[in-house]
């Protein structure tokens, strides 16, 4: 058989193969193309279907999940305002039992011979009680009533919500600070909030909003028994407005939503108007009896509830969620035809759409159609005049390769392969060229990067310097000052570290200290930690308390924090002169304190972490603490309990207990060496994962 030349075989593969394979898969394609748009078309209506009823249920669903959520959010609230009043009847109850037993009393209060009007002092102080009392009996019982005078006093003056606070003795004696005057012969005996506070024994009692006796003004009453050795010694009692605890019920603005409130006795107290979205607390008889039928009815009291109703002849979709720790609920509803209303304009919208994309498909296949058949001719048409020429000159763009190699090969970078030839040829030379210019970047970037690095670990160097000058001195930082001890170190995972501590003094006895856990580590961790450390200083400076800094500094910090970088810690103020200190944590894991020879966590009360989110006073607390001779606090950061050994487990709280214990009676200095040698031994060879920050002070008196 005669060899074909590589010349023919060149015609031959330009010319028969492509003819063949472009008509082949120009046939198939067309084909195909109209299986594929009577197949888009069947689908999209499918698709369009399902869409319709899975948006409906997904929206029901969604505003389901929506109603639940504002119920949960309106109770939160109800809580914190419940519970605020919860704690000033607990201050009463505390301050009477205080002068039940005598702690507290007046100085040289005599009490003989003295008016009422004289002993109470006070416009808005009243007395009564029942006309049986001797005035012996009188004056014997209002000897310690009056003293809770002041503060009913405080808490009616300064908090726009107390119209009025009493203690009554169970002989009926009653002192009360109102606003309005009460009857002299005002029988408390006969009262609901009394009798039902000495039958529940130290519990709080709880009553619907009624009409006050004193201002005829809609007030709510809640009570609680004085408990001394079991028996009953006398009933705090507290009047405040009803908007104490709806003041914040607004979760249904700018919707058809409405809220009501469900009172501990079960009935609904106050509703929202659907379109004023004003609560309203003065509910008729019909609006109670028909919350009563249709709604409550559907509602366990203790665990959020939801169901769907008939109220006020239309159909509704309610949420309930109970208020913590109270017998109080929130409720949620919404109508059900502003759901199916919301899903009938998505329906209209998915058909619109189903009918305008099966339309845009069926154009665009034909467009397709017509340009690949007129590109198959074009194509056919300029194969065949390239095909002669490409034989001819397939020996060119070989030699050109085989010398741009060569050159490739003696590292001459800068040499380009020229080939015009339209095929892989052409390809495959600018392949070289493209190798030869990404090698030649490659070998700038790495020279460039080598510089890169050794200029990034010197500025590690000088963070790490600065970092290191920013903290304070723990060598012998008060030589001049006896009562205490103080000494910190910092360990970083990384060359720079995320964690701090600090201490100074902001006047001539009062020690300021802090320590703190920055999110993240390395260069953007030290730099948001020098910015912390600097407002804690200034804050500290000017004289605010251990939670204002927290909060002034979370606020100036969360300014401009895109990264939202933020850091855990703890403050606070000592006076070295009696020891007495106070402690804000803003969510970081509690000190040890020594004491009787013994190290326990101190339970303080958590905060949130500072810096990431706007922050509020009341979400901060101060724990405060005595000092005694002898006593150490020992402060650390959680790279401490989650330091790891090679086995994967914890250094853990337990066993920085059981350290701090074996190093009783040490000093600070000789308590860090000797936490930091533990924790170096448990986790062996293995790398820190974080930063270790310690800080000890030890009082002396």
């Amino acid at each position: 058989m005669k060899k074909m030349s590589l010349r023919n075989r060149i015609l031959f593969y330009f010319l028969i193969v492509p003819f063949c394979a472009f008509l082949i898969t120009g046939i198939s394609t067309v084909i195909d193309m109209y299986k594929l748009q009577y197949f888009a078309s069947k689908t999209g209506s499918s698709i369009a279907k399902e869409a319709t009823q899975e948006s409906i249920l997904i929206m029901e669903k969604e505003i389901h999940a929506e109603l639940m959520m504002l119920a949960d959010g309106q109770a939160t609230i109800c809580h914190l305002q419940i519970e605020r009043m919860l704690s000033a009847i607990k201050d009463m109850s505390d301050l009477y039992k205080s002068v039940v037993s005598g702690e507290y009393r007046f100085s040289k209060r005599v009490l003989e011979g003295e008016t009422y009007n004289q002993m109470l002092k006070d416009d808005f102080t009243y007395v009564s009680h029942p006309s049986t009392l001797t005035q012996a009996e009188v004056k014997k019982g209002l000897s310690k009533l009056v003293m809770t005078r002041n503060a009913f006093k405080y808490f009616c003056a300064y908090d726009d919500y107390y119209t009025g606070m009493g203690i009554a003795l169970p002989n009926g004696l009653f002192f009360k600070y109102d606003w309005f005057p009460i009857p002299l012969d005002y029988d408390v005996k006969k009262l609901d909030w009394f009798k039902t506070a000495i039958a529940k024994k130290g519990k709080i009692a709880w009553f619907n909003p009624t009409l006050s006796p004193s201002n005829n003004k809609l007030s709510l009453t809640f009570s609680q028994a004085v408990m001394i050795n079991n028996k009953v010694k006398a009933v705090i009692m507290i009047d405040v407005l009803p908007q104490t605890i709806s003041n914040d019920f607004v979760v249904t603005r700018g919707t058809d939503c409405f809220a009501f409130l469900v009172a501990p006795s079960g009935d609904v107290v106050a509703s929202e108007d659907s379109i004023t979205k004003k609560l309203n607390w003065r509910l008729s008889v019909q609006e109670k009896l028909e919350f009563k039928k249709n709604i409550m009815t559907k509602i366990s009291r203790n665990k959020k509830t939801s169901f769907i109703t008939t109220f006020k002849g239309q159909r509704l979709d309610v949420a309930f969620s109970p208020v913590t720790n109270t017998k109080w609920g929130v409720g949620v509803a919404t109508p059900l035809k502003s759901i199916h209303s919301a899903a009938g304009q998505a329906v209209t919208k998915i058909k619109e759409k189903e009918k305008f994309y099966i339309v845009s498909t069926k154009k665009h296949i034909k467009e397709r159609i017509f340009i690949y058949m007129a590109i198959a001719f074009i194509a056919s048409i300029i194969i065949l005049f390239i095909a002669g020429w490409t034989a001819l000159k397939l020996g060119k763009p070989i030699k050109q390769l085989e010398y741009g190699v060569k050159q490739l090969g003696q590292r001459k970078l800068n040499e380009k392969i020229n080939i015009k030839s339209n095929d892989e040829f052409q390809e495959l030379g600018e392949t070289f060229n493209t190798m030869a210019v990404e090698l030649d970047k490659q070998i700038k970037s790495l020279t460039n990067n080598i510089i890169l690095q050794e200029r990034a670990k010197n500025e590690f160097l000088i963070a790490a310097e600065i970092q290191q000058a920013m903290l304070p001195d723990v060598s012998m930082p008060f030589p001049e000052h006896d009562e205490f001890d103080i000494y910190a170190e910092m360990h970083p995972a990384k060359e720079v570290g995320g964690d701090f501590y600090d201490f100074f003094f902001v006047d001539e006895k009062h020690l300021f200290f802090s320590i703190g856990d920055i999110s993240g580590k390395g260069l953007s961790a030290a730099l948001f930690m020098m910015r912390s450390l600097t407002l804690l200083r200034h804050e500290a400076e000017d004289g605010f308390a251990p939670d204002e800094i927290l909060v002034n500094v979370g606020n100036e910090l969360e300014h401009n924090n895109e990264p939202c970088m933020f850091f855990t810690g703890t403050c606070g103020m000592l006076d070295i002169s009696s020891g007495e200190i106070a402690l804000s944590n803003g969510g970081h894991p509690p000190p040890f304190l020594r004491h009787n020879d013994k190290f326990e966590e101190i339970e303080t009360k958590n905060g949130i972490i500072v810096g990431a989110l706007p922050l509020k006073l009341e979400q901060f607390a101060i724990t405060k603490l005595k000092l005694k001779k002898g006593d150490t606090l020992f402060f650390y950061t959680d790279g401490v309990t989650e330091a790891f050994n090679s086995k994967g487990e914890e250094y853990m709280t337990k066993r920085l207990r059981t350290t701090l214990q074996k190093l009783n009676g040490a000093n600070p200095r000789e308590i860090l060496e000797g936490v930091s040698k533990s924790i170096k031994k448990f986790i062996e060879n293995s790398p820190q994962s974080d930063d270790i920050t310690m800080m000890t002070i030890k009082y002396y008196g």
